[in-house]
């Protein structure tokens, strides 16, 4: 199904410190999921932002006089579409009117607190950030109190009381329906300066009953406990589920970190955190934390490394799988182990998280597999360098060799000047000192043998610096194996014409006319290449996902979240009616570290374009959502993030685009946000026992 926004239960956020509602739940709404589409349908056509059906939704206004859960902050929160749910975004500040009435156990006693009550429509995960200049702790709680503190494990220490301030994370599972209220709380009196600003982001994630349509990935929502999703598509549903196996745990330690390693089998490919367990020498439990597994496509049998911490930090450990529905595999108990190094022919882990081979050796084996063998690597070698000196004063490496194991990735850099003397650069310019040898990253590489590679470095590099004429280049690869070196003189490079030939990616040439030119296969202008690849854009049917390729070719659009040289493929989309269009290509029959942009016109990614790069940084799969997107035709370029190793700008990849409607004041909705969506600024709200929802 793969529908990644989604919103459920509903969140309706009032004031006071009040009773709950007392409403009763059945699924929320999930059960009458299969009118959602039907009620869009009939809800179709102009959207309406008033009605006389429904009376607006009236918040009361807290009391400052009352303490602080009485005088619970009304906030309004701007409701957004993100890759993995719907999130709540709050930008605020610390009023002069609050007080420390809530002891935190993280922050000092006297700081101040602003309280933000949320009436849950449903049972649901929260996954709150906070962050800001304000030093603050966060903290939740079903029952907000003057003086009772929330239980520490319900708080998240962000500031530091003199360190600056990044993001603050807590994870809420399984609450609701019913108020849940969130505190924070300023780190101490001398942090409680009015107006210092926070923010709030809030993911929400609806957990389903037995039976319910379901997300087999767990992102827009997951089952409850002793359940999981089972089926694929619009047929997977809520059943009984079994526990995850933890086949095999290990911490190993590896620079100084202990890090926390597993292969993990579901039946249910539902393993959704580790949780590990700090043991003393006999087998007291020192501290407990829940990690991410990593196993963003929602693979049932996988191995990962979640987390590392700076070592020792116990003397043992006690590791178990977690899955979505909350059940546990049996726990492994073990001590940390020094990484180990696996010598030739040995069976190795082909993930490498659970050990290495030895120096200048590969494990290798079959695609899939998670063993292999451990083999001695190819020594990459070089058999041409090239350097050219560009227009704009900056220079380029071309470099041809061949590496069977087709892993180049790294170059040695020593630049000479006339008298042959070596001159300190630092190629990357991202601020580090300049060094002689120098080390940069290959670029165009497409992981193959043989390969023709390059490294363009900026004019800023050779500022105040001796004149720089020569470059000596050394290739490694990723097992530390090295190249011979070769020695070129830097020239200007060689340009051609329109209707000349070229080198197609534009590395060894440059296409220079009247008019921009670009290389493919001779010199032709920019713009005709560009209108034949619109006019060549393949029909893309709503909820209808397709599989695709990325050619071996030069970029005619640039990139526009990415790097500009990766080739693209591009698609239209027709959008019948107003709607938000999501275009996604987080399917395991992606190889590729995508990027996707969604624009109203082929010749242009700048102006009203949007466009996504990862969903995580395990997951290099890409979802765009172009909100309140107007009736019309649609490009969605996929390309990739660049054409760098591993995957070259060149693969595999599958796209959907889908469609959610969006619905006026007193339209039957969607409480999961996956169908439809209440447009002017209404929410999706339940009545009293949650099974009907209408837009207000």
């Amino acid at each position: 199904m793969n529908r990644l926004a989604s919103l459920a239960g509903l969140l309706v956020l009032v004031a006071g410190c009040g009773d709950d509602d007392g409403g009763a739940t059945t699924d929320a709404g999930v059960d009458a999921a299969a009118a959602f589409e039907d009620a869009a349908r009939a809800d179709a056509g102009p959207i309406m932002c008033s009605t006389t059906a429904d009376a607006a939704l009236v918040l009361p206004t807290p009391d400052p006089a009352q303490d602080s859960c009485g005088a619970t902050r009304v906030v309004d929160l701007d409701l957004f579409a993100r890759h993995d749910g719907v999130a709540l975004h709050y930008d605020g500040t610390l009023p002069a009117s609050s007080r420390a009435d809530i002891p935190t156990g993280v922050s000092n006693p006297s700081g101040k607190e602003v309280v933000h009550r949320l009436m849950l429509g449903g049972k649901v995960d929260l996954f709150v950030t906070s962050g800001g200049a304000l030093d603050h702790s966060l903290c939740w709680s079903t029952s907000c109190a003057a003086g009772q503190a929330p239980p520490r494990g319900q708080c998240s220490r962000v500031g530091s009381g003199s360190l600056p301030i990044a993001h603050g994370e807590l994870t809420v599972r399984g609450v609701g329906p019913g108020r849940l209220d969130l505190v924070v709380d300023a780190y101490d009196a001398a942090a409680s300066v009015p107006g210092a600003a926070y923010s709030l982001d809030i993911r929400v994630r609806p957990v389903l009953a037995l039976n319910a349509p379901c997300d087999p990935r767990a992102r827009a929502n997951r089952c409850d406990s002793n359940l999981s999703c089972h089926g694929a598509g619009a047929a997977a549903r809520c059943a009984p589920a079994t526990a995850p196996t933890l086949v095999k745990a290990a911490v190993v330690n590896e620079n100084g970190i202990d890090w926390y390693t597993i292969d993990a089998m579901s039946a249910d490919a539902d393993v959704d955190r580790i949780r590990v367990e700090g043991l003393s020498a006999t087998g007291v439990v020192q501290r407990t934390s829940e990690y991410d597994t990593n196993n963003a496509v929602g693979l049932a049998h996988f191995r990962s490394r979640p987390k590392g911490t700076a070592s020792p930090l116990s003397p043992m450990y006690r590791i178990r799988l977690l899955s979505t529905s909350d059940l546990e595999s049996v726990p492994a108990t073990v001590t940390a182990q020094p990484m180990p190094i696996r010598a030739a022919a040995a069976v190795c882990d082909r993930f490498a998280v659970f050990d290495r081979c030895a120096a200048g050796h590969a494990c290798e084996g079959p695609t899939g597999a998670l063993d292999g063998t451990c083999v001695a690597g190819k020594t990459p070698s070089l058999t041409a360098l090239a350097a050219y000196t560009l227009p704009d004063g900056s220079r380029r490496l071309v470099v041809d060799g061949v590496d069977d194991d087709g892993d180049q990735y790294m170059l040695e850099l020593v630049f000479l000047d006339a008298g042959g003397n070596e001159v300190a650069i630092e190629p990357n310019q991202n601020g580090a000192a300049a060094s002689s040898p120098s080390y940069a990253y290959l670029q165009h590489t497409e992981g193959a043998s043989p390969f023709r590679s390059m490294r363009d470095i900026a004019a800023a590099a050779f500022v105040g610096v001796p004149l720089v004429t020569q470059v000596r280049v050394t290739v490694y690869d990723l097992l530390g194996l090295k190249s011979s070196t070769l020695t070129a003189s830097f020239v200007p490079i060689p340009t051609r014409a329109a209707g000349d030939s070229c080198d197609t990616f534009g590395r060894g040439d440059l296409c220079q006319g009247s008019v921009p030119l670009l290389c493919a296969g001779t010199c032709q202008p920019l713009a005709d290449l560009r209108a034949a690849s619109c006019a060549a854009a393949t029909p893309l049917s709503l909820g209808v996902p397709v599989t695709g390729q990325l050619p071996r070719q030069a970029s005619r659009f640039g990139g526009n979240c990415g790097r500009p040289e990766a080739a693209e493929v591009i698609y239209t989309v027709d959008v019948p009616e107003q709607m938000d269009l999501e275009v996604s290509t987080l399917f395991e029959d992606t190889s590729l570290d995508t990027i996707v942009t969604i624009a109203p016109a082929c010749d242009s990614l700048a102006s009203g374009s949007v466009c996504h790069d990862s969903v995580s940084s395990n997951a290099r799969q890409s979802v765009a959502v172009l909100r309140d997107a107007a009736p019309g035709r649609y490009y969605v370029f996929v390309d990739a993030w660049s054409q760098l190793y591993p995957n070259g700008g060149v693969g595999p990849f599958k796209v959907e685009a889908r469609p959610r409607r969006l619905l006026s004041l007193g339209a039957t909705c969607d409480a999961q946000g996956v169908a439809n969506r209440c447009a002017c600024n209404a929410s999706c709200l339940g009545d009293p026992s949650f099974t009907a929802f209408v837009c207000r």
